[in-house]
């Protein structure tokens, strides 16, 4: 670490970290991800005295793209060291008597590649001040330690400064008078179209991950009384009005409301709705789709599962009170065909004696009933189902006027007027 003024990135802080012989100390905002993994396998690997993190454990910055939690739950199970400084925009890495004062940016807003320059070397005098601010020395030995450090050090930063000051016609980056062609056609692109408001997207950027769409199934069954459809030419009758007088009486399912099989089946319907009520809201601008708070979203995944799993219950014990249901509809069908043929014998029986021999009739309804295609209990109940899908919100969505004016109105989120117009005056809204 040589240059004054010099780009680093994330791969090359991990470089850096790999350098290191006894003392390794980052300031950050937070850490994300690879360098974690880095700073826990180098630690492994050797035999460091010192590593020690310090960042700002903040909420807000997570959701800025100034770090990842995962990086610090990282760092925590590999019980690594870690400091808090709320508030904390100072940035540097220090490893042994070196080190760079570090100018991250968020990885929302940019990239590695977009950058020049991001660090400042910090002189050797420097690192042993920051070295003694954050970490002072705890016993009389490391303070005599620290002094003669601080000596020695002046000595060698008399003669690096004026090696230093020599070289400077080497600087990689040199300054450059303004180009007002450049300037004036920046202007102009920017008039042409407006630049995304930074506070604007972390206002967006809050939203959206405060709040997720669902899609919420129920496939449910439907236990009503049920008509049975007779095949035409299984009808004994031409005559339409008594077609239509004895198709009113086949039906399934009569008569099902205290049944406790069906007590325990409503029973899970009103907990479903009392679930999808409690943490839901239903969107009348995006069909079939739900808003869900972040907050609760585990909650209510716990709780749609729990129901999920009785209802696979429930389908067992269903499954044989339907079988049964059936038997006893088709008994009850037989009866009142029996009934109707007797009252209203066909023609085709004109010429057989009256009344009607039960066997002749009997025969004629088992050829009725066994033409009718009753619905299987199986497949009933094979309808009944639970799912759901999550999904982000985007900035197309803030788009959408109707859909914030319904966020608005269910107080889902609080988009003040001004947020509002700066979203129309950026990208527009779709009517």
């Amino acid at each position: 670490m040589d240059e004054l003024i010099r780009h680093i990135s994330y791969k090359e802080i991990c470089d850096i970290i790999s350098k290191t012989k006894t003392v390794l100390i980052i300031s950050m905002s937070n850490l994300i991800e690879e360098i974690a993994h880095s700073i826990i396998e180098y630690r492994q690997r050797n035999d460091l005295l010192e590593v020690k993190i310090i960042l700002d454990n903040s909420e807000k910055n997570f959701r800025t793209g100034f770090g990842d939690i995962k990086a610090v739950k990282l760092l925590k199970e590999n019980k690594i060291e870690i400091f808090e400084l709320p508030g904390n925009m100072v940035s540097f890495i220090i490893t042994d008597d070196s080190g760079y004062y570090l100018f991250p940016q968020s990885r929302i807003f940019s990239g590695d590649e977009d950058l020049t320059s991001n660090s400042a070397k910090i002189s050797p005098l420097d690192v042993i001040k920051l070295k003694n601010y954050f970490f002072p020395p705890k016993n009389k030995e490391r303070e005599d330690e620290l002094k003669n450090e601080v000596i020695e050090q002046y000595k060698k930063t008399i003669e690096q400064t004026i090696n230093e000051i020599d070289s400077t016609n080497e600087r990689q980056f040199a300054l450059q008078e303004l180009d007002e062609d450049k300037l004036k056609q920046v202007v102009e692109n920017l008039e042409e179209m407006p630049p995304d408001e930074p506070d604007l997207k972390r206002k967006l950027d809050t939203y959206i991950s405060k709040i997720q769409f669902v899609e919420l199934r129920f496939e449910g069954a439907n236990f009503t009384s049920k008509d049975i459809t007779i095949p035409p030419k299984a009808l004994p009758y031409k005559n339409e009005e008594i077609r239509k007088k004895l198709l009113t009486k086949m039906k399934l399912f009569t008569d099902l409301k205290n049944r406790d099989e069906l007590r325990k089946y409503n029973l899970f319907i009103t907990n479903f709705k009392s679930i999808k009520e409690k943490y839901l809201t239903p969107l009348t601008c995006r069909k079939d789709k739900s808003i869900v708070r972040i907050e609760n979203k585990l909650k209510f995944k716990e709780e749609i599962d729990e129901v999920k799993e009785k209802l696979t219950e429930i389908q067992k014990s269903l499954l044989a009170f339907l079988n049964n249901e059936m038997i006893t509809s088709k008994e009850e069908i037989k009866k009142e065909l029996e009934i109707f043929i007797k009252e209203n014998p066909p023609d085709k029986f004109k010429d057989y004696p009256r009344p009607l021999e039960n066997r002749i009739i009997i025969d004629e309804v088992n050829n009725i009933v066994y033409s009718i295609n009753f619905p299987d209990a199986k497949n009933i109940l094979n309808k009944l189902d639970i799912s759901y899908s999550f999904y982000d919100l985007t900035l197309e969505d803030f788009r959408d006027k109707h859909f914030i004016d319904e966020l608005k109105t269910r107080n889902i989120i609080n988009i003040d007027n001004q947020t509002i117009v700066e979203m129309e005056k950026v990208f527009g809204t779709k009517k």
